[in-house]
């Protein structure tokens, strides 16, 4: 632009691409140039953000990518990721991600992911499951907690009280005769003796009756 009849070379973060301008063009968001800038790919982008393609107007920040429609950095959506100012890729199962992400987090423990969700889902209630787990199935009944709707249904109730859960997970089993056990018990060594009646531990074997004058 001219001031008091000179023309002044455009300032940093500028430029002035046709001769004659009354002032000077912005560079991009997060981009810079140097004085006297004559064109928009004087301009430089910032630390940590990159140009999408050659020839691209456009700065985008990591974890985002170019929408050339509306001339603008748009975030990867959420169960994805960009690596390397790459495309968005989807997330892997067991790991989800947030809008934007650079990488995708594993799934914590008592939750799994299918490929390319925004979050971790639950396991059902009384079910746990490890880190980074990829499906339903890998929801399993807590101790003394046995499924209760179906096979592969993973909707998990504890054992009642006088029962244990079956070593193989296949329901809750009876104490032996005479014994008895709390609700949501483990295995047969949480059955005991039920009162009047005294045997080995855990209940295994034969409770027998107290004789009389003994509790």
């Amino acid at each position: 632009s001219a001031e008091g009849g000179e023309c002044v070379a455009c300032a940093e973060g500028t430029f002035g691409a046709e001769a004659r301008l009354a002032e000077c063009s912005a560079c991009t968001a997060n981009s810079t140039s140097p004085p006297g800038s004559t064109h928009w790919s004087n301009c430089t982008c910032d630390a940590t953000f990159y140009r999408p393609a050659s020839g691209v107007d456009a700065c985008c920040g990591a974890g985002h990518v170019h929408n050339p429609g509306e001339a603008r950095c748009d975030p990867c959506p959420a169960g994805t990721f960009q690596a390397a100012h790459e495309a968005c890729t989807l997330c892997a199962p067991g790991t989800s991600s947030p809008p934007g992400a650079t990488t995708c987090a594993p799934c914590a423990a008592d939750s799994f992911a299918q490929a390319g969700q925004a979050a971790c889902t639950a396991c059902p209630e009384n079910a746990t499951a490890p880190v980074g787990s990829t499906s339903l199935w890998n929801c399993t009944c807590s101790a003394g907690v046995v499924v209760t709707a179906g096979a592969g249904a993973a909707v998990c109730g504890a054992c009642s009280a006088g029962t244990f859960a079956a070593p193989s997970g296949g329901g809750c089993l009876p104490c032996p005769l005479f014994a008895t056990s709390p609700s949501g018990s483990g295995g047969i060594a949480n059955c005991s003796c039920s009162p009047g009646y005294y045997g080995p531990a855990g209940g295994e074997g034969n409770c027998t009756a107290c004789p009389p004058g003994l509790t």
